[in-house]
């Protein structure tokens, strides 16, 4: 569990490559520290257990935390288990979308149109493919809280991976990033 906390260093060099400019946001370094995630959750607990009592905070704090924790490891899981889910795209890996895991996963169960588009902000690609968070995303670029997001174009189709320094999705402006 402690993977959660501490990260190795390939994640480091990874994250410096793909969100280069998520790194150099003072609050996003914060979650690099371990307190940031310890600190919080025991207030939390605490005031949880001295207002609503042990079973208040089980089913405030514990059980959904035991449900979110399941369903974003199912990705990482399920999604890569052979003929547990369909393929949108030929890549090299053994991802697979998952419909379940895409509705409770809020659209992080199409994980090889993940595969295939990393950089792209829409896992769901399809009209039938629930992505949620595809719209918190639109909503927060809205807003002028998230920048530089990347979409995929209506044109976009592709039979095989993406070079590892290239993305194969187009920006609104349709057009190739580099």
């Amino acid at each position: 569990m402690m993977w959660l906390i501490r990260k190795p260093a390939e994640f480091r060099e990874r994250s410096k490559r793909y969100a280069a400019d998520v790194s150099k946001i003072w609050y996003c370094r914060l979650f690099e520290r371990a307190g940031i995630y310890v600190l919080p959750h025991i207030a939390v607990a605490t005031t949880l257990y001295f207002t609503l009592g042990l079973a208040g905070m089980l089913w405030c704090l514990y059980v959904p935390m035991l449900v979110i924790y399941n369903v974003t490891w199912s990705v990482n899981s399920i999604c890569h288990m052979p003929r547990l889910g369909y393929r949108s795209f030929d890549t090299s890996d053994h991802s697979r979308n998952n419909f379940w895991i895409g509705v409770f996963g809020f659209g992080e169960g199409y994980h090889n149109n993940h595969h295939a588009q990393p950089r792209c902000a829409a896992h769901g690609l399809r009209w039938w493919e629930f992505d949620l968070t595809r719209y918190v995303i639109w909503t927060l670029e809205k807003c002028g809280l998230a920048w530089k997001v990347v979409w995929p174009a209506r044109e976009t189709k592709t039979s095989t991976d993406p070079a590892p320094d290239r993305a194969i999705v187009v920006s609104s402006q349709a057009e190739t990033l580099a």
